[in-house]
C-alpha cells in the first residue's frame, strides 16, 4: 500500500509538469525592484468547482469586506473561475478557503500565473473543519512547488486548543484562536504594528505552515505563529454520530510554536505570495466582523490591521502609502516614554512636599472605554528597589507597582495591567480596579528598601474622558474566552436575581476565569467588567467543566 502511495504521488507531480510544459510555463527574468509597478488588478477564483469565498456574498462566510479593503487601496477585483486561465491582466489572485482539492488542470493554471510573476494570497483551512476536503500537503503538486520554489509549504494538521472540545470545534463560531505576530530583530513592516502593540490575530480553526528562511530563491518571513495548540495531525471528523477523539499523540501531532502565516517574495521575478492557514481571518462576520454601534470599526482590531497591511504588500505599494492606524483607538506603548501620548492631555503639575527623597512633579492620566493610562514625572530616575502604591478612593486595598513593571492588587498579579519605568513611569491599568463608579486616585506614595517612612503624595486623579476606544478589551490572557451573544447581564453572584454589575452590547469579549457547580454560571472578566454571566448568554470556545470551580 505504502508504494502504492508513493506511485500515485510520483505520477501526481509529473502530471502537473507535464501540464505546465504544455502550457508553455517559463519563470519570469529577473526584474529591478524599482521597474516592478504595484499590482491593481485583482483576481477572485471562486466557483462550485472549487467552493472558495467570494466577494459577492455579503453574509458571514463571503468576502465583501476584504474586496472592500482593496478597492479603498486602488485595486480593481474581479472573479475568475477556477477551471479557465487566469486572464492576462489579472496581476494578483485571491483563493481563500477552498473546500475542494485542486485538479491538475487548476494546479498548472495557478502555477502558470505564479512562475511567470503574478502575485497570490492562498489560504487553505484544515481539513475536516467547517466541511473542508481541501489541499493536503503529501498529495498537493501545488504544495510542493510552492515549498521548492518559495520556501512556503502547508501541513496536513488542525490547530486544536488544549481547551476545544467536537462540540467546539464543530460549530465554527466557537473554534476560535488567537496567534501571535512574530517578534524577530528584523520583524516584517506588515506585523511591525501587532508587536508593537501586542494585538494578537484571532483565526478560527486553523493549520499550520512550514517556513523555509534559508531559501535562496526567495525572500520568505514568517508572520504569525501560535503556542498553545496542537497540531493534530490525523484525520479530524466532527460528524455527531462518530466524533473523532481529539487528543495529543506525543511524537506524531505538532507542538511548540506552529506557524499561521508566512511570505515570499522570488528574487528573480518578483512574485509574491502570501500563505495562511485560516480563511476566516479574511471573511466579513468573523475576522472582518465591525462593531455594532460603529460599522467602520473592526471588532477584532488585529485582523484589521493585519489584512491591510497585507494587501498593501501583495499589491507592492510603497511602505510610506500602506494603510495607518485609525485614530479611533489608543496607541500608546507602555516604555516608559510620553512620545505617543496624546496631545490634549496635558500635564498636572503636583505641588511640591518636604523631606521626601522621590519628588513627583507632574502626572498625566486618562480612560478609553477599557483602560485607564497614567504617566508620572519625576525629578530624576527612580530607584531599582522603589514600589509605587495608589490608593483608590472608597478602596482600603492600594494598587502596587513593582520596579520591574508588574501590577499587584490585593497581593495578586494583574495580568492585564503592566507599567514601564524609563523617563517617565508609565503605566496602563484595568478600569475595573476603579470600580463602576471610576473612582479617583488620591494618593500616591513610593516604597523605599530601608524600612523608613514612604514618600507620599495626597492628591487626587481624575482621568481625563477620551473617546479613543481601546484596541484590546482582552488583555494578558491565553486560556478559554467568550463573547457576548446578544446585549445582556454580568451579575455579582451566580443566580438570575442577583444584582446587575452592568450590561453589555453584544460581541463583548471576556476571558473565562471558572464557573459553579453545575457550569450554568461563568465568572468572566475584561479590562473594564468583571462578575457573573449565564452560560447561555455566551459564545465560549472551551468545555466550561474543565474551568475551575469558583464557589
Amino acid at each position: 500500500m505504502r508504494g502504492l502511495a508513493v506511485c500515485r504521488q510520483i505520477t501526481l507531480f509529473i502530471a502537473v509538469l507535464l501540464v505546465l510544459s504544455i502550457s508553455g510555463v517559463h519563470y519570469a527574468q529577473e526584474t529591478d525592484d524599482q521597474d516592478r509597478q504595484p499590482a491593481r488588478t485583482f483576481g477572485v477564483i471562486s466557483g462550485r468547482a472549487i467552493n472558495s469565498a467570494t466577494t459577492s456574498n455579503i453574509g458571514a462566510a463571503g468576502i465583501s469586506r476584504l474586496s472592500q479593503i482593496l478597492l479603498n487601496l486602488g485595486a480593481s477585483v474581479q472573479t475568475i473561475p477556477p477551471n479557465e486561465p487566469i486572464p492576462d491582466d489579472i496581476e494578483a489572485v485571491l483563493l481563500i478557503g477552498p473546500a475542494r482539492a485542486f485538479t491538475i488542470q487548476q494546479t498548472a493554471y495557478l502555477w502558470d500565473f505564479v512562475a511567470n510573476g503574478g502575485h497570490l494570497l492562498l489560504v487553505l483551512d484544515p481539513n475536516g473543519h467547517n466541511g473542508v476536503n481541501s489541499e493536503t500537503a503529501v498529495r498537493s503538486g501545488f504544495n510542493r512547488l510552492l515549498y521548492a520554489e518559495y520556501g512556503l509549504s502547508i501541513a496536513d494538521d488542525f490547530l486544536i486548543e488544549p481547551w476545544f472540545t467536537i462540540e467546539t470545534l464543530a460549530d465554527v463560531v466557537s473554534s476560535w484562536s488567537q496567534a501571535q505576530a512574530i517578534n524577530a530583530p528584523d520583524v516584517h513592516p506588515i506585523i511591525a504594528p501587532l508587536v508593537e502593540h501586542g494585538l494578537p490575530v484571532r483565526f478560527w480553526g486553523g493549520r499550520s505552515l512550514l517556513v523555509d528562511q534559508l531559501t535562496v530563491v526567495a525572500d520568505v518571513h514568517p508572520l504569525l505563529f501560535t503556542e498553545s495548540p496542537h497540531g493534530e495531525t490525523g484525520r479530524v471528523n466532527l460528524r455527531s454520530d462518530d466524533p473523532t477523539q481529539i487528543e495529543l499523540n506525543i511524537g506524531q501531532d505538532r507542538q511548540g510554536q506552529l506557524l499561521l502565516a508566512g511570505i515570499a517574495e522570488r528574487h528573480d521575478s518578483g512574485s509574491r505570495i502570501a500563505l495562511v492557514g485560516d480563511s476566516e481571518i479574511f471573511r466579513n462576520i468573523f475576522g472582518q466582523t465591525r462593531r455594532i454601534d460603529n460599522d467602520a470599526l473592526p471588532i477584532f482590531v488585529g485582523n484589521d490591521i493585519f489584512v491591510r497591511r497585507l494587501m498593501a504588500w501583495l499589491m507592492g505599494l510603497p511602505e510610506e502609502s500602506w494603510p495607518s492606524l485609525s485614530d479611533s483607538f489608543t496607541w500608546v506603548t507602555i516604555d516608559g516614554d510620553d512620545d505617543d501620548w496624546p496631545q490634549n492631555i496635558p500635564p498636572v503639575n503636583v505641588s511640591a512636599a518636604e523631606d521626601v527623597r522621590v519628588e513627583l512633579d507632574q502626572y498625566r492620566a486618562f480612560r478609553n472605554d477599557y483602560y485607564v493610562y497614567l504617566l508620572l514625572q519625576t525629578q530624576g530616575e527612580i530607584g531599582d528597589d522603589v514600589t509605587i502604591t495608589f490608593d483608590i478612593t472608597g478602596d482600603e486595598t492600594p494598587i502596587e507597582i513593582s520596579r520591574e513593571g508588574a501590577v499587584f492588587y490585593d497581593e495578586a498579579l494583574v495580568t492585564d495591567a503592566t507599567a514601564a519605568f524609563g523617563q517617565f513611569v508609565e503605566m496602563r491599568l484595568p478600569r475595573r480596579l476603579f470600580g463602576m463608579d471610576n473612582r479617583a486616585i488620591n494618593r500616591v506614595c513610593f516604597l523605599l528598601p530601608d524600612d523608613q517612612q514612604p514618600d507620599c503624595y495626597e492628591l487626587t486623579i481624575n482621568p481625563t474622558i477620551s473617546s479613543q476606544l481601546d484596541p484590546l478589551p482582552v488583555r494578558g490572557a491565553s486560556g478559554p474566552q467568550a463573547f457576548s451573544d446578544g446585549s445582556v447581564n454580568i451579575r455579582a453572584a451566580p443566580a438570575i436575581d442577583a444584582p446587575v454589575v452592568a450590561s453589555v452590547p453584544t460581541r463583548t469579549q471576556f476571558s473565562l476565569l471558572g464557573r459553579d457547580e453545575a457550569g450554568e454560571w461563568l465568572y468572566v472578566r475584561n479590562g473594564r467588567y468583571e462578575g457573573w454571566m449565564a452560560e447561555f448568554v455566551l459564545v465560549v470556545n472551551a468545555d466550561v467543566q474543565s474551568l475551575p470551580l469558583i464557589d
